[in-house]
């Protein structure tokens, strides 16, 4: 869930900086993005290794 709220804060943040015409502001707040998104995924990666490699074993 923590990273869910840092994703929704983050998207906020570029609306707000978007809306203020801070264009560079924006864009470093979507680099940051990117960012916590690509952490996600590797997560999720990782757990779904692990849950297959533990189905492995118990068979």
């Amino acid at each position: 869930m923590r990273e869910k709220n840092l994703v929704e804060n983050t998207i906020a943040e570029i609306l707000y900086f978007l809306n203020q015409g801070h264009f560079g502001a924006a864009e470093i707040a979507a680099e940051r993005l990117h960012e916590q998104i690509v952490e996600i995924c590797e997560l999720s990666r990782k757990k779904k290794r692990k849950q297959r490699e533990d189905r492995l074993w118990r068979k």
